[in-house]
């Protein structure tokens, strides 16, 4: 539930500099933390996902609609890459890196609510079966 839009943050983070007004040793705590941070919460959210499918279904019919569903998703998640070059540039004539900051904090919030947003509809055949129980014994 917490560990997506945390890596997300963690995500914008990497691309705002700490180490102008403080020299290179913040850049280097920066960087140390930024990576550190943001393996951590990647390894947490990557096996969350992995164990998650088994839970979710145990039909064979919805595990491949949910892992085409998470192919899909991935194909569009790709594309932040292909619209990042656009405004990655150094050269302080085109703004230097704020436009490719702007354009990280735009993605990291969308995969915040992603994230959010998936945490708070996924339900579990287990789910289902409890409801249903809750729904067919009278009170």
């Amino acid at each position: 539930r917490y560990g997506g839009p945390l890596w997300a943050v963690v995500f914008a983070m990497a691309w705002w500099d700490w180490g102008e007004g403080f020299g290179s040793v913040a850049a280097g705590l920066h960087f140390t933390m930024i990576l550190c941070l943001y393996d951590g919460l990647l390894t947490l959210v990557e096996l969350n996902h992995a164990a998650l499918m088994p839970d979710l279904s145990t039909a064979t019919g919805d595990r491949t609609k949910l892992n085409n569903a998470s192919a899909a998703g991935a194909i569009l998640g790709s594309f932040s890459s292909f619209f990042g070059h656009m405004y990655w540039s150094q050269s302080s004539k085109e703004g230097g890196m704020v436009p490719f900051q702007r354009f990280s904090a735009l993605v990291a919030l969308l995969a915040t609510v992603g994230f959010s947003f998936s945490a708070e509809k996924v339900c579990s055949d287990a789910d289902r079966r409890r409801e249903s129980k809750m729904l067919s014994t009278p009170e």
